[in-house]
């Protein structure tokens, strides 16, 4: 079993604040009001879109924008007063913060780990996150011409010079969670009405949202990845955190209450998880600075060590060097085999793309309806690996022939014999001279009642390493790597309305992702590409020649790509309430939301020869017995509730706010599954406000669940922010 990072669902492992919208801010019918509940929580008001208003975030050259803008002017009709003749007006605004996060809750030991704990290990009590940034975005719009930039800076000056406690964050994971600068949007924009016909078109670097997910991702919203170090950060927002892609968007309205919109994507980007040994991180090789894959908890500790307490290190090297140049590589660092990773496989830029028709309902209470298809490349990582070519086989077989060689003399049998003598002085009681020791060597009683356990250890101990040693020099050969499969499809369905004159607004959507792959668990790929070393090593088939037949040896595999991950449809279904009710407990308003999703993988098998992993990096067994299992369905729910005072101290307006979240029932595949079964979360905070330019938030948040992989990382943020 590995566990991973539960890539798909950053939105859930960590909340740290809320940040409401303005107090009596008038919103437009079509507006969508974003307010981030920390890195746990991201609310989206139900309120109907308007792709006019659409402000995101992106990443791009600014010689994009201008071949934007020009495509714009170029196209625009002749009596057009945009940019050339009309008025144009500028705007600028920027946003400093500050954050801390500190660690509260003790480490818990972790003994199936190995490929995990990098981030749970490098951060005891205490801070482990001390971050400033700075947000600019500027704005130049004409009668119906716009250029929009925003581009943001950070440093976090704990994982950029503090001292990790047991692995240094690499320059790569520093590059992610450590300090950074992006231009993030940078598109120029514009509203047409050709034939009388309502037009808009954005051409740039943007985010563009769809469906009417709230908390749960893996919904329709598949078009922008995410960067999740930026939301780890207390006092980030949501536009910090999205990534954007180079597209051109449309929409049109040809008649009244129903609009058309499509994009085509020219780059492709990643979510960026987060990086290895960083304090949120539970991958040790999937995300920025991983490098090598542990194979196992093993005796290969214990058994190198033995080989130094005995110094057979000379002999077993002698005999190495004949064979293959190598030498022994035992350190209490390193103590298993590692197979390394080899580059990414990113998909092409091309080839994404999707359509949405919206149709707003009269006679259903002003209801919008949606259906929308996206294509697009997977922007969330799934592990596979290369398995070593025939030479390097029978390379690491002949190790496996040298060590056992090297310690076929009478060498290790003394050995063994002596560290009894100097075992049997110390129980009891006498010198540890060799004098001492000589006489129990030569007592005829010590070898007689020695000789059975001599013969015992050493045929296990010669086979231990040099299985050890071949296994290691197979898995140097071999190499995991990351991929991002191609041309994922998304179908989906829509509501967005408001429950009559109660004030309760309600959305909901479903999606269909036909096959979907779904990561297998790690494990069990790098067994299988174990597999063929492991028969030649297997004392129970003594005839060698018969392995390319044995279906269970995989001899097939040999110098190909394994297939890491199941392709299966995948559905799922969610829907969100909100409400904003008056006073409550003396408060000027109460707000409320709440998401309800569940998860189904079509046609899942009770037992399947690959195993898959929950989003946590839990296996699900072959036999189906072991309870650290995906599953078909899963289920669980997320919400907030916050209450306003306004002028609470002088002209600050006080948020007090509790966010929560449960996985009720089943754990969802990885990477793209939401849930895992029993996982609970709950953040308790206040924010703070003054005259919409100054904030500040103060949270504790508390992790739950003997499948969560944060349960021992509560933790608490201090945010200060200053908009100007």
């Amino acid at each position: 079993m590995v566990p991973r990072n539960e890539m798909a669902h950053w939105a859930h492992e960590a909340s740290v604040r809320m940040t409401l919208g303005n107090s009596g801010q008038t919103i437009e019918k079509g507006d969508s009001m974003f307010f981030q509940t920390g890195r746990d929580f991201i609310i989206r008001l139900p309120l109907r879109l308007n792709f006019r208003k659409l402000r995101s975030i992106g990443r791009i050259s600014t010689q994009v924008a201008f071949i934007a803008l020009g495509t714009l002017l170029v196209g625009m009709p002749a009596n057009a007063q945009g940019f050339p003749g009309g008025d144009v007006s500028a705007t600028a605004n920027f946003t400093l913060n500050h954050g801390l996060t500190f660690r509260v809750s003790e480490r818990e030991e972790c003994l199936e780990c190995d490929n995990s704990d990098d981030g749970n290990l490098n951060y005891g009590r205490g801070l482990v996150g001390n971050t400033s940034s700075l947000t600019a975005e500027f704005e130049l719009t004409g009668e119906n011409l716009g250029l929009f930039v925003r581009m943001h800076g950070f440093v976090d000056f704990e994982n950029t010079n503090g001292v990790r406690e047991t692995t240094p964050l690499s320059d790569a994971a520093k590059d992610v969670a450590g300090r950074g600068f992006r231009l993030l949007d940078i598109y120029a924009f514009g509203a047409f009405d050709p034939g009388g016909v309502p037009l808009d078109l954005r051409v740039g670097n943007q985010v563009l949202n769809w469906g009417e997910s709230t908390f749960v991702p893996n919904g329709i919203n598949v078009i922008n990845p995410f960067d999740v170090s930026r939301l780890r950060t207390p006092g980030s927002e949501l536009r910090d955190a999205l990534v954007p892609v180079p597209m051109v968007f449309g929409a049109v309205e040809p008649v009244p209450n129903l609009s058309l919109e499509g994009f085509y994507q020219f780059g492709w980007e990643k979510t960026e998880i987060d990086p290895v040994g960083t304090y949120f991180s539970t991958t040790d090789y999937v995300g920025a600075g991983g490098r090598y894959a542990l194979l196992a908890r093993s005796n290969f500790r214990d058994l190198a060590k033995s080989v130094r307490d005995l110094g057979l290190e000379d002999a077993i090297n002698t005999g190495l060097a004949s064979i293959a140049g190598l030498e022994l590589k035992y350190s209490a660092d390193n103590p298993f085999p590692a197979i390394e990773r080899a580059d990414d496989r990113e998909p092409p830029d091309d080839g994404q793309y999707g359509m949405a028709l919206r149709y707003l309902s009269p006679a259903l209470n002003d209801t919008e309806l949606g259906f929308f298809f996206v294509n697009a490349h997977s922007r969330l990582p799934l592990v596979t690996g290369k398995v070593p070519n025939p030479a390097e086989l029978q390379e690491s077989v002949g190790v496996a022939q040298a060590v056992s060689g090297a310690l076929a003399g009478p060498e290790l049998p003394a050995s063994v014999f002596r560290n009894l003598a100097i075992a049997h002085a110390a129980r009891n009681g006498l010198p540890l001279d060799p004098q001492t020791i000589g006489g129990i060597l030569a007592s005829p009683e010590f070898r007689a009642a020695a000789g059975p356990q001599v013969e015992r250890i050493v045929p296990g101990l010669v086979g231990g390493l040099a299985g050890f040693h071949a296994i290691e020099n197979y898995a140097n050969a071999a190499r995991y790597f990351v991929e991002y499969p191609e041309d994922l499809r998304t179908f989906g369905l829509s509501f967005n309305t408001v429950l009559g004159a109660s004030g309760w607004a309600l959305q909901g959507e479903y999606s269909f992702h036909p096959d979907l792959p779904l990561q297998r668990e790690e494990g069990s790929i790098f067994a299988e590409a174990l597999a063929p070393i492991g028969c030649y090593l297997d004392p129970r088939i003594p005839d060698k020649s018969q392995i390319p037949a044995i279906p269970d040896c995989k001899f097939g595999i040999i110098d190909r790509v394994l297939n890491g991950h199941l392709k299966r449809d995948v559905s799922q279904a969610q829907v969100t309430a909100t409400q904003v009710f008056g006073s409550v407990l003396g408060s000027d308003s109460t707000g409320f939301i709440a998401e309800a999703a569940v998860m189904a993988v079509h046609d899942m098998p009770e037992q399947i020869p690959h195993d898959l992993p929950d989003p946590m990096g839990h296996r699900i067994d072959t036999a189906g017995v072991n309870d650290d299992l995906a599953d078909a369905t899963s289920w669980g729910y997320r919400g907030a509730v916050w209450l306003d005072y306004h002028n609470a101290i002088g002209a600050a307006r006080l948020t007090p706010y509790v966010q929560f979240q449960q996985d009720v029932s089943g754990s969802s595949p990885a990477p793209f599954g939401p849930f895992v079964g029993g996982r609970r979360v709950v953040t308790l905070g206040v924010g703070a406000n003054y005259l919409e330019r100054m904030s500040a938030d103060l949270s504790y948040t508390m992790h739950a669940g003997h499948h969560n992989s944060l349960e021992d990382r509560d933790f608490v943020s201090i945010s200060f922010n200053y908009s100007f």
